[in-house]
């Protein structure tokens, strides 16, 4: 498993998102709103993912960045643990994760959390696989 980040892996589709916002679970653990689907897509990882941070909120682009750089961190540090979850099936998902804490967390509180998150999904995907 390589610790990387490509644009295979990036979730751009306008149809995708608006899908997986209408379409997909919930799932909410602070600092992160979670919407997942599984998809029908073919693509060649078994993930997509976007990264949102609300203009309403942070109202400095600089702020936000720091926030997506955060979290795409962190998700590419931690992707094997589901992608463990996920290999030699035929399972694709699709990720919405919006940071919607009112200030400001460090890097490790986010890695935690999205561990967390990845867990989660993973814990609710594999008793459907068999």
């Amino acid at each position: 498993m390589n610790f990387t980040f490509s644009k295979e892996e990036k979730l751009c589709s306008r149809k995708a998102i608006e899908a997986l916002i209408r379409d997909g679970k919930s799932l909410f653990c602070f600092p992160f709103k979670v919407q997942w689907i599984k998809t029908e897509y073919q693509q060649p990882f078994p993930i997509q993912i976007v990264f949102s941070v609300p203009k309403r909120r942070y109202k400095r682009a600089n702020n936000r960045n720091l926030l997506k750089r955060r979290m795409r961190e962190a998700f590419r540090l931690n992707k094997a643990d589901i992608y463990k979850v996920l290999y030699g099936k035929d399972i694709k998902i699709q990720i919405l994760l919006v940071y919607i804490a009112p200030t400001e967390l460090a890097y490790y509180e986010i890695e935690a959390k999205l561990k967390f998150v990845l867990e989660k999904i993973a814990n609710s995907i594999e008793p459907n696989i068999n």
